[in-house]
């Protein structure tokens, strides 16, 4: 039997927007700096002002927290 071992990525509590339940919403910035993009994440849990999300960032390195 082996264990299942969950990949938490650790955001700013600021970026989540629109959060309900686990499901909530974060904006990223474009490549090109000057579009964003509202892309839906899962939410494990939230501890000492940062969330720490399981699905919705891979290949994400930066959010927006405020603006």
């Amino acid at each position: 039997m082996s264990a299942k071992s969950t990949q938490y990525q650790q955001i700013p509590i600021e970026a989540l927007v629109e959060g309900v339940g686990k499901t909530a919403f974060v904006f990223i910035p474009q490549s090109d700096q000057k579009n964003i993009e509202r892309r839906k994440v899962k939410v494990a849990f939230v501890r000492d002002g940062s969330a720490y999300v399981t699905d919705g960032l891979a290949g994400v390195t930066d959010v927006i927290t405020s603006g």
